[in-house]
């Protein structure tokens, strides 16, 4: 955490087994404080910004009918593409409660 004046906070998968090892404790305790991990309860996703992107895209996907596997990764592809676009869409995935926290 060269040059931080503050604590740098990360948000990690709170079941996810390697964000629990014995190495990266280790290494977070040898930050002295200016690491920290948050971690989300095991299975938490309102909380994760993530899962709002991902429902969206299987909100899109369902509204297709694909024959293949090429023709899921094109509309699925398609689907992130145009996430990306409008600000409004992607700021609307932190508009949830549980998601604001991300969003400062």
């Amino acid at each position: 955490m060269v040059g931080a004046q503050m604590p740098v906070f990360v948000v990690v998968d709170g079941h996810h087994p390697t964000h629990k090892a014995k190495l990266v404790r280790e290494y977070v305790e040898q930050q002295r404080g200016k690491l920290r991990l948050l971690c989300f309860p095991p299975y938490s996703p309102q909380l994760n910004h993530y899962e709002q992107v991902w429902a969206h895209v299987k909100r899109q996907a369902s509204r297709q009918f694909v024959q293949s596997i090429d023709e899921m990764k094109r509309m699925a592809l398609g689907a992130f593409r145009r996430i990306q676009k409008p600000p409004k869409l992607i700021r609307s995935f932190f508009s949830q409660l549980e998601c604001q926290y991300a969003a400062m």
